[in-house]
């Protein structure tokens, strides 16, 4: 929602596609519930899928565009910083 905003778009097109996701994201919800812990299989699966998903928006689309309009040692920084809070936040909650 937030690149709709760098676009120059109808608000009618950005009405749409907020109720869409909406629905598309309380479905799920939905779903969820209703699997529970019932399914460890499929709990795995979609897991899985979420953090394939995840990982490749961060390599590709944000890491590998910001590899290109920066130093790589700036590069490189950033990406040890990132890691670094990350390993942290993970020993902060366990």
């Amino acid at each position: 929602m937030g690149s709709m905003a760098f676009v120059e778009s109808s608000s009618v097109l950005f009405v749409i596609s907020a109720v869409f996701l909406a629905i598309v994201l309380g479905a799920s919800i939905f779903a969820g519930f209703l699997i529970g812990d019932h399914s460890y299989k499929l709990n795995t699966l979609l897991f899985g899928g979420a953090i394939g998903t995840l990982s490749f928006v961060t390599f590709h689309e944000i890491l590998w565009k910001a590899k290109r309009k920066m130093k790589f040692h700036e590069f490189g920084l950033y990406v040890l910083l990132g890691l670094l809070f990350i390993y942290m936040f993970l020993l902060r909650i366990h």
